[in-house]
């Protein structure tokens, strides 16, 4: 069962934090933004899942609960995804925050822009994903990121590029569309005997 919301805001008292925290053994499930220091579904129980549909604003912290949560932050957010196989999407170009996955062991880190991930100090904010996900017109140098396993590519009109894969990353590809220009190659592939 999902608890389907709109836009959630939550505004503290005064000394207080504002704090959103998401219990019980149903789906939360919202299309709007959530406004809030802190949002904590540890609570969650069973299979029940937090589903951001956008990203949040103003918040601290996002702690997932044991589901395959589905998170959105923003530059600042500190993200926890805890257990299950969680989707994180990038929302800003982390300034401050950090995101850990978490325990799953098929966390997807989808990258929204590609500013998002352009530096290796931007891919070291980004911990415990298994699978990159990159979405239309956003460029990925697998050089920045650590951890992963597998990527899956969105294409649409855009130049979509995703370079600097290993071998091992390159066999583990899956092309989710292609219908504009994408780049898709492995690190050092030119020279004699790299994939030896």
């Amino acid at each position: 069962t999902s608890q389907d919301a709109g836009t959630i805001g939550v505004t503290a008292d005064t000394g207080g934090t504002a704090t959103l925290n998401v219990i019980g053994s149903n789906t939360l499930t919202t299309t709007g933004s959530i406004t809030a220091a802190v949002i904590d579904a540890s609570g969650l129980t069973g299979t029940a899942i937090l589903d951001m549909g956008a990203a949040a604003t103003s918040v601290t912290s996002i702690i997932g609960g044991a589901g395959n949560d589905d998170l959105r932050g923003d530059a600042s957010s500190n993200i926890d995804g805890g257990a299950g196989n969680d989707a994180i999407t990038t929302g800003a170009v982390l300034a401050t925050g950090s995101v850990d996955a978490g325990a799953g062991t098929a966390d997807t880190l989808t990258v929204s822009a590609s500013t998002h991930l352009a530096t290796a100090a931007l891919g070291a904010k980004y911990t415990n994903f298994e699978v990159l996900g990159v979405t239309n017109a956003v460029s990925v140098d697998l050089d920045n990121i650590s951890g992963i396993t597998a990527i899956q590519i969105t294409d649409g009109a855009g130049a979509t590029a995703v370079t600097d894969m290993s071998a091992t990353q390159a066999a583990a590809v899956q092309v989710i569309a292609a219908n504009g220009a994408m780049t898709a190659s492995v690190k050092g592939a030119a020279t004699v005997g790299q994939l030896d």
